[in-house]
């Protein structure tokens, strides 16, 4: 896994912080040696860059930024967005493949000739149907859009986030290049105008939902590891919130990039993975990005 130089948040006028502080650049060096010792990891409720929300988990017990309004449990209550997709049919016909999401195995019938275009992946594929329970419908229904227009919806919101990063881990399925450099264009922007950085939630997800190294899980989890390091507790020695530990002390790979993210950031604060070059965060097999233009943040 390629893991981007470090991180750190040029402050803007339209960052949003629920309570803004700022952390001396001296404070960079033991926050990282703290932050390493991982059984010393306590509770904490704390600002953050907006990390990924607008308000913490309630089992955290206060009033951090965490992502979400909730666990897991809140999930089946998302918002439905509004779409609308050609290409996909209320019934199937020769001429269609049959796509059956989610545990509901909602149907999607996609023309076979379009599919095959579009996505390399299925030009060898014989059977006409597929079954995909781990994903998200309305993450499919976007795929579907995609296939049909080319187009992508940006995320507006918590839920259509989720749904742009589940958008994220088909294309990688799929070996959907250009998909996955649009749609992680999209999330990093998001994370940039908002000024959000990734909560546990996000964090499992993408772990979960994707079985090797990739640029989404190396954005999140980068962005994670800047707000643990560079921004200031609201208590003495208390930088990792109740989810983030819960996360953290079982031990997986997300506890490694976490780590190694640290380390990076502690040796070099003076980029964001938020900005800059989007090449960095974009597969290729064949044609490059375009060169990139430093932003003039860049420059000092």
């Amino acid at each position: 896994m390629s893991v981007p130089q470090g991180l750190t948040v040029p402050v803007h006028a339209s960052a949003r912080h629920e309570n803004p502080r700022s952390a001396p650049a001296s404070s960079v060096h033991n926050r990282a040696n703290d932050l390493l010792i991982l059984d010393s990891f306590t509770p904490t409720v704390r600002s953050r860059a907006n990390s990924d929300s607008i308000v913490e988990p309630a089992s955290t017990g206060g009033g951090g930024t965490t992502e979400g309004t909730g666990g897991s449990a809140d999930r089946p209550n998302m918002a439905r967005p509004v779409t609308t997709d050609a290409v996909v049919t209320s019934a199937s016909t020769a001429d269609d493949t049959t796509f059956f999401i989610g545990t509901s195995h909602k149907p999607f019938h996609v023309p076979t000739a379009l599919l095959k275009r579009r996505v390399p992946y299925f030009k060898k594929a014989s059977q006409l149907a597929h079954t995909f329970e781990e994903y998200d419908e309305f993450a499919f229904r976007a795929f579907t859009k995609w296939i049909d227009s080319g187009k992508v919806d940006s995320p507006t919101d918590f839920h259509t986030l989720q749904h742009c990063i589940c958008l994220y881990v088909i294309a990688l399925r799929f070996e959907i290049e250009s998909l996955q450099n649009h749609v992680m264009d999209q999330v990093r922007a998001h994370y940039r105008i908002h000024n959000m950085t990734a909560s546990p939630f996000r964090l499992e997800h993408i772990y979960t939902a994707t079985a090797t190294p990739n640029h989404m899980r190396n954005f999140l989890i980068t962005t994670a590891a800047y707000r643990a390091l560079c921004e200031v507790p609201i208590a003495p020695n208390v930088y990792i919130s109740d989810s983030m530990k819960g996360v953290l002390v079982r031990g997986s790979v997300i506890t490694t990039d976490f780590v190694e993210a640290l380390i990076k950031l502690q040796l070099n604060v003076t980029e964001d993975v938020r900005r800059g070059d989007p090449c960095v965060f974009h597969v290729h097999s064949g044609k490059k990005c375009e060169k990139y233009t430093a932003e003039p943040w860049q420059h000092g």
